[in-house]
C-alpha cells in the first residue's frame, strides 16, 4: 500500500517509524482534504447548494466514523484532540461523579489525556483515586489487580486499548464485562487511540460507555472523535460546556455540548478520504465488494493486524539478541507494532540523534506517559527511543531499523592506545586554512572554534556527511557540557575531497580494523581550534574523562606559537601511563572504554607572536 502514501516516495531514503505520534496521510485523505477546501467551504445548515453539499457529507462522515468503530446505537462527539474531548468529558461529568461520591480507577501506564482531566477533577472534590499499575520488573498488566480494586462504589474506570510505551494491548472487551458483573453501574472510558491503526475497533461488541479516537493516529487529519454508548443517559448527567443555549438540547444534538466552537470542517473531510482509503486497500487484495460498510472496514483491518504481527514478531525476534537494548514491553500479552528501547551503554538521546541523521524518523520521549516513567524509575530528561511501525512499513526496513540499531554496542578490545605518526610532512592548505572558517563554540569559556559532523566513510571516494546532526553528551562523560543539546555546523564540504582528510579518515578507519577486526562505515568527527592566550588556559575543563564511545581519536593538523596542549592518557583506575605532545601528521588512537584521557593546558609562547593556536580533528565512532 505504500503506493498511495506521497511522503514515502518523496522520501524513499527514509524510514518513517514515529507513527504512533502521528501517521503518513494516503491520496485519498489529501484529495478529499483539497477537494473540501476548494469546492465545500462554507458554512453547514443554511438553505444554498453548497451549504446543502457540505450538511450531507458531515452526515456522512459521521456515518463512516460509526462504521469503522462500529458504533451501531450511539453518538459520535468530535474535537481536534483525544485530550480535549477527555477534558471536555471530564468537566461535563464534574456534578455526576460528585454525586455519586465513588472512586475513580485510572491506569498509569497510558498517554495522559484520558487520566489527568478525571485526576484533577477527583482532586478537586475529594473524589478517592485508585491507580492500576503495571508490574515494575515484568511490566505486566495484571487484570486481577485492577478487577480488585472495582467495587460498588466506583464510578468510572479509564483503560487505554494499547499503551503506547509498552505496546501491549488491552482486553478491553473482557475487562469492562468483569468490571460491570461487580458494579453494573460503573462506566468506563476506553483510550483507543493507540489501537486504531492497528485493529478493528468493535466498539458495540465491547459494550463501554465510552471510546476515543484519534483520525491522525491512522492516516487521517488532526480530528478526533469520542464515542459515546448510551448518548440519552449521558445527556441526562452531563453539564453543557458550550454556549448556554446549548443547555438543553436534545439527545440526538448531545455532541453539541462537547464541540466546543463546533467541529473543524476541513479536518473531518479526511475521514471520507479514509473511507476512500479503505476501498482502494481492498481493491489492492482483490475483495470482490467495493462498496463501503464494516464488513470490508473489518477485512482491511484484519489485514492490516495480520501483516503487523509479522513485523512485531520480526522485531523482537531481532531484538531479542541485542543484549545492549531493553524493550520495555510485558511478555504475556499481545502487542502491537510499538517498541520503546532503553540503551544499557548508550544514551537514548544520542542514539536517536545518530539514527534521524542515517535516516530513521523516530524520536526519544517520555510520550505523556510521565507518570509510568516514574513508576518504573526511568529517566525522563533521556526519554525512551521509540520505533513505531504501520502496515506501510517493510519487513526490509525492519531488517534496516534492527541493522542500524545494532550499530550501538558497546565494544570490550584489548589494545589500549596507539600514536601513529602518520603523513607528517606536507598536510593539505585545504585542510590547514579550513579552520579559519570555524564558528566560535559559544559551549566553552575560553576562546575557541568548532565544526561537527557525521560522516558516512563506507566508500573513501565518497565519503560523505550525513544532514546537520546535534551533538550530546549525559554528564556521566562531561560534567562541563553534559546534558546539553549543541549545535554546530557542518565541517567544509570540501574536506571530503582533500587527500590529506582522506588520509587521515582512512588511517582511523584501518586502524581500528586492524585492532579489532571490525570495519567501521560511519563516525563522528569534530573540528577544534583552541586558542592561545597570556595565561594559561584548560582546553579540557571537564578534566580527565572518557568521552562515551569505542574508540576516540585525535589528529594533530597544527601548532602556531603555543606551549602545552600535551595529550595524557590514563589507565581505568585513572593513574597516569603516557604523555605526547602531538605534532602536525601525528594521530593518536584510543580505547574509550578502557582508558581516560585528557590534555594539558596551552599559553601562547610567544605574547608579541601574533596569536596562537592548536587544530585538531577529533574522531569517533558513533558507538
Amino acid at each position: 500500500m505504500r503506493r498511495f502514501f506521497p511522503s514515502l516516495k518523496k522520501y524513499n531514503n527514509h524510514i518513517f517509524c514515529d507513527n504512533a505520534g502521528g501517521s503518513q496521510i494516503p491520496s485519498q485523505v489529501i484529495e478529499s482534504f483539497s477537494k473540501f477546501v476548494s469546492t465545500k467551504y462554507i458554512q453547514p445548515g443554511s438553505n444554498n447548494y453548497v451549504s446543502k453539499k457540505l450538511t450531507s457529507e458531515l452526515k456522512e462522515i459521521d456515518s463512516i466514523t460509526s462504521t469503522i468503530l462500529n458504533n451501531k446505537i450511539g453518538k459520535n462527539i468530535y474535537g481536534t484532540s483525544c485530550t480535549q474531548l477527555a477534558y471536555n468529558l471530564a468537566n461535563s461529568l464534574e456534578n455526576h461523579l460528585v454525586k455519586k461520591k465513588g472512586n475513580i480507577i485510572l491506569p498509569n501506564f497510558t498517554h495522559e489525556s484520558c487520566v489527568n482531566p478525571f485526576e484533577k477533577i477527583a482532586n478537586k472534590n475529594n473524589i478517592e483515586l485508585k491507580w492500576w499499575n503495571v508490574d515494575k520488573k515484568t511490566y505486566a498488566m495484571d487484570y486481577e489487580t485492577l478487577l480488585k480494586q472495582v467495587n460498588k462504589d466506583t464510578s468510572l474506570v479509564v483503560l487505554p486499548h494499547v499503551s503506547n510505551i509498552l505496546g501491549n494491548i488491552v482486553d478491553v472487551k473482557y475487562l469492562n464485562s468483569e468490571i460491570k458483573k461487580i458494579n453494573p453501574n460503573v462506566q468506563t472510558l476506553v483510550d483507543g487511540v493507540a489501537y486504531l491503526p492497528h485493529g478493528a475497533v468493535d466498539f458495540d461488541s465491547y459494550d463501554v460507555d465510552y471510546y476515543i479516537v484519534s483520525f491522525y493516529k491512522f492516516c487521517g487529519l488532526r480530528i478526533s472523535a469520542l464515542a459515546v454508548k448510551d448518548y440519552k443517559y449521558v445527556n441526562s448527567i452531563m453539564e453543557n460546556q458550550n454556549h448556554y443555549f446549548y443547555d438543553n438540547v436534545s439527545d440526538d444534538s448531545i455532541g453539541t455540548k462537547l464541540e466546543l466552537g463546533g467541529i473543524s470542517f476541513e479536518l473531518a473531510s479526511s475521514i471520507t478520504g479514509l473511507k476512500d482509503y479503505f476501498i482502494d486497500y481492498a481493491k489492492q487484495l482483490n475483495y470482490d465488494n467495493h462498496e463501503f460498510n464494516r464488513t470490508l472496514v473489518e477485512f482491511v483491518m484484519h489485514n492490516i493486524r495480520d501483516y503487523e504481527q509479522s513485523l512485531t514478531y520480526l522485531m523482537q525476534k531481532c531484538l531479542i539478541n541485542n543484549p545492549e537494548v531493553k524493550v520495555i514491553e510485558s511478555s504475556t500479552e499481545n502487542k502491537a507494532p510499538i517498541f520503546s528501547l532503553k540503551f544499557n551503554n548508550f544514551n537514548n538521546r544520542n542514539v536517536n540523534l545518530i539514527l534521524n541523521e542515517l535516516g530513521l524518523i523516530c524520536k526519544t520521549s517520555t510520550y505523556h506517559c510521565d507518570r509510568l516513567f516514574d513508576h518504573l524509575e526511568l529517566d525522563k530528561k533521556e526519554g525512551l527511543l521509540r520505533i513505531s511501525l504501520m502496515h506501510f512499513n517493510s519487513l526490509k526496513e525492519v531488517h534496516d531499523i534492527v541493522d542500524f540499531i545494532n550499530l550501538f554496542q558497546k565494544k570490550t578490545h584489548k589494545f589500549n592506545f596507539l600514536v601513529d605518526n602518520g603523513e607528517k610532512k606536507d598536510l593539505s592548505l585545504v585542510m590547514k586554512e579550513s579552520f579559519d572558517k570555524l564558528s566560535k563554540d559559544k559551549f566553552y569559556a575560553n576562546d575557541r572554534l568548532r565544526a561537527y559532523s557525521l560522516l558516512n566513510i563506507t566508500n573513501e571516494n565518497d565519503y560523505k556527511i550525513m544532514g546537520d546532526v546535534s551533538f550530546y553528551q549525559t554528564s556521566n562523560y562531561n560534567n562541563y557540557n553534559g546534558n546539553l543539546l549543541r549545535n554546530y555546523n557542518n565541517i567544509d564540504n570540501s574536506l571530503l575531497y582533500d587527500k590529506s582528510f582522506k588520509f587521515m579518515v582512512k588511517l582511523f578507519k584501518e586502524t581500528i580494523y586492524k585492532e579489532t577486526k571490525e570495519l567501521i562505515n560511519y563516525m563522528q568527527i569534530h573540528q577544534i581550534r583552541v586558542y592561545g592566550e597570556e595565561l594559561s588556559t584548560n582546553i579540557i575543563p571537564e578534566g580527565i574523562h572518557q568521552d562515551g564511545f569505542n574508540i576516540v581519536g585525535i589528529y594533530c593538523v597544527s601548532r602556531k606559537n603555543i606551549i602545552g596542549g600535551i595529550n595524557n592518557i590514563y589507565d581505568e583506575q585513572k593513574d597516569f601511563v603516557y604523555a605526547k605532545q602531538l605534532e602536525e601528521g601525528e594521530m593518536i588512537v584510543i580505547n574509550d572504554r578502557k582508558m581516560y584521557h585528557d590534555v594539558s593546558n596551552v599559553q601562547l609562547y610567544d605574547n608579541d607572536g601574533g596569536g596562537g593556536y592548536r587544530d585538531v580533528f577529533i574522531l569517533t565512532t558513533i558507538a
